[in-house]
């Protein structure tokens, strides 16, 4: 391991041949035993122990990662919270930065900020599911999708297997489930769902909806 201008080039603890770090902290357990870790930024993996095929990129991604694998880290503070799970990607600044569970994909600053043991979510955009934290199986696509709900402005938090698309999609209420929103903000207001087993496609601004 290497110090070049005040930053640490190296293999990380333990000396892992397949391992890569760069930075203050970075992969620095001695106790690691875990192989093809790439940690890029200060305190990035810095309690992986064996845990693999983990990459983190950006200050503390991936810093509470313990045994979990095959996790993608790119951002500040992205999938920080993360320490047994994988297969979950982050992208974004502090995207996923709450999520403990499995299979989780973030893409967008703020993207799935606050879910916690939520599992197996998409969410692409900045702020998607930005309230969502134990709510599964969900696509949220585009900005600020999924995150609140048509209700009283009650915050989307724990509804699961749900897909919204558009800016500020959002479901009709929170808890709901196999809900389906295909369009977003329609000029002035956020575009809300009907209700559990429920499909809506276009908003108040539509004015052709064609099926072929």
């Amino acid at each position: 391991n290497l110090t070049v201008n005040g930053y640490r080039i190296g293999k990380g603890g333990n000396n892992i041949n397949t391992t890569i770090a760069i930075g203050d902290n970075a992969l620095s357990n001695n106790s690691l035993s875990g192989v093809d870790n790439i940690a890029i930024g200060s305190n990035s993996l810095t309690n992986a122990s064996s845990g693999t095929k983990n990459i983190g990129i950006g200050s503390s991604s991936l810093n509470s990662l313990t045994t979990g694998s095959s996790n993608v880290s790119i951002g500040n503070n992205a999938l920080s919270s993360i320490t047994t799970n994988g297969e979950s990607v982050a992208i974004g600044d502090q995207a996923l930065s709450a999520a403990t569970g499995v299979a989780n994909t973030a893409v967008g600053s703020g993207a799935g900020v606050r879910v916690s043991s939520g599992a197996s979510n998409v969410l692409i955009g900045a702020a998607a599911a930005i309230n969502l934290t134990t709510g599964s199986g969900n696509v949220a696509i585009g900005p600020s999708a999924g995150s609140g709900s048509g209700t009283g402005g009650v915050n989307n938090v724990t509804g699961a297997n749900s897909v919204f698309i558009g800016r500020s999609a959002q479901p009709q209420n929170d808890g709901q489930t196999n809900q389906v929103v295909l369009a977003g903000f329609d000029g002035s207001t956020a575009n809300s769902g009907l209700g559990s087993n429920t499909t809506l496609i276009g908003n108040s601004a539509t004015t052709l909806t064609q099926l072929m």
